[in-house]
Parts: structure tokens; C-alpha cells; sequence
């Protein structure tokens, strides 16, 4: 649902007023790909990803590009859907979807770090849920707090996030794992909409009926 030119302004105008910024580069796609090391192709993070930081660890200074870490510590790629063989060869949507990847901070057993991106802005004041695409085991934070993110179909998830609305806060997309789990989620399009997040039980209760519907269909077609 496209935002009124009404909710766009009343934004614009809180902005102006409270000094606060708008969130930018949800979609990853205003990355800029210079590589600082041609051999290994890793970039800048602020080239690459404009507006976010990023979790610590010795392997973390700059974001991996149509490369593979090897190793036990965290690590962020760069997604990239123009790329085919290589790690991160895949964007969720457009061009470009940020690899998030978990590990130890030095190396084992050094303290696990749940690789993390956020940064602050100003939560629309008519936004009801916040969304995002993603891939594997990820956690959203608003302000420290976990929303409870609820798979809206594919890969497409979304959360309440009301009580946040027309305040400055910080948005933050972890992948969590268990120590010594070697796996990476991909993120991508996180965006705030008007609407309320579906909750687990209308879900269930809709899939249910859409299962029961199926099945009723099926039955009446053998029977002719």
C-alpha cells in the first residue's frame, strides 16, 4: 500500500521538527561497489551499505563481494543477482539483498557475535507493521526489543510495530543462531506500512480454512 501524500507530509513535517532523520537504504539497493582489494573484491561499508553499521569482529571491517570467508568469525556479503558461482550470488529482490553471517568475534572461543545491521530514524506516526524479506534465522529489533516477526507468505514477513509509531527509534536486523552454527539469512526491502501485521492464530485459522476448502474441492471432484 502506497503511503497518502497526507502520512507523507505529516512525516516530513516531524522530521523538520524533531531534527530526527529518515531511515535510508532499506532496500540495499543504493550500494556503490568499489573494490578496496581487487583479489578478494571486498568493499567499503560506506559504499556498500549507506546508512546501516554493523555488528564488531576482526573480520568485519569491510563487506565481502563475489568472495567466500573461510573461517569460524562473522562476516556480512553484499548480495549481488548478477553474480552466479560465488557466495552471495542472489539478491531476494532487485539488484541487491545484504548476506548476514554469524561467528565467533576472533575465532574460537572467542565470544559469539550474532551478525547485525541497524541504524535510527524516524518510525512513520500511521505506521501499524514493519516488513521485510528474508531468508534463514533472523531476529528484528526495535529499540532492544524483539517484534515478533509472522511469515506473511514466502519469503515476506512482517510485525507489529505500532506503539513505535512517530518516534525516533532504532531498527535492527540480527541473524541469531546458537553458537557454533554455521548458516547466514538474507534481508531485504525493510519497509513500514500502514496496515497491521497479520497475528499467528488469524494465520493459522486462514490457513486451516484455505486447507479445509482444498480438501472439500477434492473430495467433491472424485465423487463425479
Amino acid at each position: 500500500m502506497r503511503p497518502s501524500f497526507c502520512s507523507l507530509l505529516l512525516t516530513w513535517l516531524l522530521i523538520s521538527a524533531s531534527g530526527a532523520k529518515a531511515f535510508v537504504n532499506l532496500n540495499f539497493e543504493s550500494a556503490l561497489v568499489v573494490s578496496n582489494d581487487p583479489q578478494f573484491g571486498f568493499l567499503d561499508w560506506a559504499q556498500a551499505v549507506p546508512g546501516w553499521s554493523h555488528s564488531s569482529g576482526s573480520d568485519t571491517s569491510a563487506v565481502y563481494y563475489r568472495d567466500i570467508h573461510v573461517g569460524t568469525t562473522q562476516w556480512f556479503v553484499l548480495a549481488d543477482d548478477t553474480l552466479s558461482g560465488t557466495i552471495g550470488d542472489r539478491s531476494l529482490e532487485g539488484r541487491y539483498s545484504m548476506l548476514l553471517h554469524s561467528g565467533y568475534f576472533s575465532s574460537s572461543p572467542s565470544a559469539w557475535v550474532d551478525a547485525a545491521i541497524w541504524q535510527s530514524g524516524l518510525i512513520p506516526a500511521d505506521a501499524q507493521s514493519i516488513t521485510l524479506q528474508g531468508e534463514g534465522s533472523f531476529s528484528v529489533y526495535v529499540n532492544g526489543s524483539q517484534v515478533a516477526m509472522n511469515n506473511l507468505g514466502g519469503n515476506l514477513y512482517g510485525g507489529n510495530i505500532s506503539s513505535y509509531a512517530g518516534t525516533n527509534a532504532e531498527i535492527k536486523i540480527a541473524h541469531t543462531v546458537p553458537a557454533g552454527q554455521y548458516s547466514s539469512a538474507l534481508a531485504d526491502n525493510i519497509s513500514f506500512s500502514t496496515s497491521s501485521a497479520p497475528e499467528p492464530s488469524k494465520m493459522m485459522l486462514l490457513a486451516l480454512g484455505l486447507m479445509a476448502l482444498i480438501t472439500r474441492r477434492q473430495r467433491h471432484a472424485s465423487l463425479r
